[in-house]
């Protein structure tokens, strides 16, 4: 019977197995380190249990209630990848299309336009001077992109978890944890959907058949990198996780990826005209992208937040 209770820090409605009572875990809203208390919780504190279950850091049994292997359940994204300030919640009852226009609004609130452009300008001034370095510049670009990727993937973590402001670009104390790791997970199912049409192209299958293949790729990956961001489980790549949760909810979910398509030809429109602005144009057209990509995730983020019931991926039965 899993145990219910609050974040004392953030109040963010938790739930833990039986068998966690006692241990200590971190919270996945807040990353504050808590003990999950005993099954007489008080009455005013547990109500309705949130999606996201805690897991122990010290806790090494295989099984979870439901007989299902640990390694194969959805866990929260570790807090050490995301900023703990992410500003306010979204109202818990609100519906998917009253927040989808709203997300293009959303690099907008609190300190958005400060947040992408300082960021624009300390990507617009790196990438720059690396372009003079030549394979140490390139060493640095890479690097530049995968912190990039990494903060929007902060983006979409917690827009998963129901904040309605963007995160601060987010500090570095380990580079495979705070850069590395986050961008490997943005990039596989990439490689997991995409990957399989370069090669029946190089192999020179049929050209209906390559796209035939990509256009599945396409619909399928999106749900599977809302799924391992959010879990931080290569189980969530699984077609059998991730088609089952586009069929929960398949008008909301194409409706979103038109959206996440249409913004790839936006972008390069948009980028194309600030970049001809002289002296400025190479900012605003790194913050037009960074702008983007923050749209795109929120767009995934709320689609999960919305839909958490239906989708289920994270409750302990």
């Amino acid at each position: 019977m899993p145990i219910e209770f609050r974040c004392d820090r953030c109040e963010k409605k938790l739930r833990a197995p039986e068998g966690a009572i006692g241990k200590e875990a971190k919270c996945p809203s807040c990353g504050a380190l808590i003990t999950v208390p005993g099954a007489d919780v008080e009455e005013d504190r547990i109500e309705l249990a949130e999606d996201f279950p805690i897991r122990s850091d010290g806790d090494d049994e295989s099984d979870t209630d439901d007989g299902r292997a640990e390694d194969d359940q959805f866990r929260p994204i570790a807090p050490r990848t995301r900023p703990i300030w992410a500003g306010r919640r979204i109202s818990e009852d609100s519906s998917f299309w009253g927040l989808l226009l709203g997300s293009f609004l959303y690099p907008f609130a609190g300190n958005g336009p400060w947040i992408i452009g300082v960021g624009a300008l300390f990507f617009a001034v790196a990438w720059a001077l690396s372009y003079f370095m030549s394979l140490l510049g390139a060493i640095i670009g890479s690097l530049l992109l995968a912190y990039q990727v990494s903060a929007m993937m902060g983006v979409l973590s917690l827009s998963g978890a129901g904040y309605s402001e963007m995160p601060d670009w987010p500090s570095v104390t380990n580079l495979y944890d705070d850069v590395v790791r986050p961008c490997a997970i943005f990039f596989l199912p990439m490689l997991i959907y995409i990957g399989p049409t370069i090669i029946l192209d190089a192999v020179g299958v049929e050209e209906w058949i390559c796209w035939t293949v990509f256009g599945v790729g396409l619909l399928l990956m999106p749900m599977a990198l809302l799924g391992i961001t959010l879990s931080e489980s290569a189980a969530a790549l699984s077609p059998h996780i991730v088609i089952p949760a586009i069929m929960r909810i398949p008008l909301q979910y194409i409706s979103a990826c038109a959206l996440l398509w249409a913004t790839l030809p936006l972008g390069g429109v948009l980028s194309a005209y600030v970049e001809s602005v002289p002296f400025l144009g190479g900012v605003l057209g790194i913050a037009v992208g960074l702008y983007l990509f923050a749209v795109q995730m929120r767009i995934l983020g709320i689609l999960y937040y919305a839909n958490r019931e239906k989708l289920r991926w994270f409750e302990l039965e």
